[in-house]
């Protein structure tokens, strides 16, 4: 036990050698100080690398102590709180540039996207795919591609852009796109959509709601239509026309945790999941 002590003393005064040297070389680098006080320091150095040799932890421990003091005087010693300050400082930054330009949690608050999304899953959203957003600008810079039909996007809803929605994209600009008892047609094409479900078998005509028969209308630059995967029970482009890919925060990408809260189980299945 008393060698392991020895030992972990002689390792401590080793590195202080190391770090006494490297502060003499910027001390004298940046000016702090003198050719004198360098040759002075550079004798404690020495001394207590002998100290070592001869393994006197006594000797060890009063020029290691000695040289300590002189070598803070130069480069004063953080306080334990402004270390703590620091570390929490820079982890908070971190966290920004992450959440402001690389990805984005999400909750899912309704089921508007059943059955792809439940409500309770908690998502990740890809926020470079599509551009970088310059904060408090509407611009956005190297985008590695746009929007594609079928992407499941999180935007400021365009009513009240202090509300995200999530939808799936079913028109990009130029499409046309309209919609005949239910069935979604992109340019003429009826859309192949098996993610979807329809839980109301009433079809509404286009006089009363557009939910059932909308259209035709095409889509313009810089827009996107989007839609929910449960379809009869979506607020979405058919009723509050499309939105500007300038207000898209993201492509969500993948589900890392899934539970409704109360009395439900989690959804144990849906982790790790991927979105599509």
């Amino acid at each position: 036990m008393l060698a392991s002590y020895l030992n972990r003393e002689l390792r401590q005064a080793r590195r202080l050698v190391k770090q006494g040297r490297e502060v003499v070389r910027r001390g004298l680098k940046q000016e702090k100080i003198t050719g004198a006080q360098a040759e002075r320091f550079e004798k404690e150095i020495a001394s207590l690398e002998a100290a070592i040799s001869q393994q006197d932890l006594g000797l060890v421990e009063a020029v290691g102590g000695r040289l300590l003091g002189e070598l803070e005087k130069i480069y004063p010693r953080k306080s334990l709180v402004r270390e703590y300050a620091e570390a929490i400082a820079v982890a908070l930054l971190l966290a920004l540039v992450i959440r402001t330009f690389v990805v984005q949690a999400f909750k899912i608050p309704s089921g508007s996207m059943i059955p792809t999304l439940d409500i309770g899953d908690h998502l990740l959203v890809n926020k470079f795919l599509y551009g970088t957003k310059i904060p408090f600008r509407d611009v956005k810079i190297m985008p590695i591609r746009q929007p594609e039909r079928g992407d499941i996007i999180v935007f400021k809803y365009p009513e009240d852009e202090s509300r995200d929605f999530i939808k799936r994209v079913i028109g990009v600009a130029g499409d046309r796109i309209e919609i005949h008892d239910k069935v979604v047609y992109v340019n003429g094409v009826a859309n192949s959509e098996p993610y979807i479900i329809h839980r109301d078998h009433l079809v509404l005509p286009a006089g009363m709601q557009p939910r059932d028969n909308f259209g035709p209308i095409t889509v313009p630059a810089g827009k996107v239509f989007v839609m929910g995967d449960n379809r009869d029970q979506s607020y979405d482009s058919r009723f509050w026309g499309f939105v500007d890919t300038v207000k898209i925060k993201g492509k969500a990408f993948i589900i890392y945790w899934s539970w409704e809260g109360g009395d439900h189980w989690v959804r144990w299945g849906k982790i790790g999941q991927l979105i599509h």
